[in-house]
């Protein structure tokens, strides 16, 4: 069983939220720097960039499409796709220990009923995640399934995106409670 990969917050947003795929270094850039306020200087994005793709083409996690030296173009590979990530730094679990410990008091219902849901998210998401684990150990172990069983996996994978935007929603929503804002 595979664990889930962490990778930067920024590629994350980029790669598996906008789900960009097949690009060139310059188009990443600027989906970077329009995201990105802390990115202002064109030439601090492409290192940063350019680290952040030769740290995945070396995992085996994209591929080069050769086109030239400023026209080459990226593209994600099966191994991608197999795989699970998750932005460093920013694991729901950790998200949620801050968003909860702000709130001590006075707590609306809607506070209540949003920290409800978010338990049940994480749950959700705790066991899809194990779901996919056990296909990738399933299709290791019986190749000549892969195709059957990776329908199944590609139906968790979708689950886990949507729980995590979920969780992603609520999470904000908790955080940015004028309630919480108040009481932290």
């Amino acid at each position: 069983m595979s664990k889930p990969v962490a990778i930067n917050a920024h590629i994350y947003n980029l790669l598996i939220k906008k789900d960009l795929d097949h690009f060139t270094v310059t188009e990443l850039r600027a989906e970077l720097m329009a995201e990105s306020p802390s990115f202002t200087d064109p030439t601090e994005a492409r290192k940063f960039l350019y680290r952040q793709i030769l740290r995945l083409t070396d995992k085996g996690y994209l591929q080069k499409v050769d086109k030239g030296s400023r026209k080459s173009a990226y593209r994600k590979t099966e191994k991608f796709f197999s795989s699970t990530f998750f932005a460093r730094g920013s694991l729901p679990e950790i998200q949620t220990n801050i968003a909860v410990s702000c709130v001590v008091t006075g707590e609306s219902e809607f506070l209540k009923k949003l920290k409800g849901e978010l338990v049940q998210f994480e749950a959700e998401l705790s066991l899809t995640l194990r779901e996919m684990g056990k296909y990738q150990a399933l299709i290791s172990s019986f190749p000549e399934q892969a195709e059957y069983i990776k329908t199944f996996f590609h139906s968790a994978r979708q689950r886990a995106k949507n729980l995590q935007g979920d969780l992603e929603a609520i999470n904000n929503l908790i955080m940015h409670h004028p309630k919480n804002l108040e009481l932290c």
